[in-house]
């Protein structure tokens, strides 16, 4: 929002914003957003191993061959999956299962 700001701000009169250049820009935002809204619901009132499952199955299923989809979805399936190794390696390890 702040570089489309700063474009139509700086835009000369031979360099003028047209809404076909703002929807341009916004295109890939709102695509981002989009990928992000299907996976809160999909994640909805999941944890544990239903929460990675559900993340796992919109990247491939859902999102198949969607670069951006991929890297988004892929980077909230690797933040989501640390306490699950977390705990396995605890439990492998130590001998201590803590499922919350």
């Amino acid at each position: 929002v702040s570089q489309l700001e700063g474009k139509i701000r700086n835009a000369s009169s031979t360099d003028s914003v047209t809404m076909k250049s703002i929807h341009f820009d916004i295109t890939p935002l709102l695509h981002s957003l989009s990928i992000l809204e299907n996976a809160t619901t999909v994640a909805r009132d999941k944890k544990g191993g239903e929460l990675i499952n559900a993340l796992w199955s919109l990247e491939k299923r859902v999102y198949m061959g969607d670069t951006v989809a991929k890297d988004l979805v892929g980077t909230l399936l690797n933040h989501s999956t640390v306490p699950y190794v977390e705990m396995l390696t605890t439990w492998l390890q130590f001998g201590s299962l803590r499922d919350p």
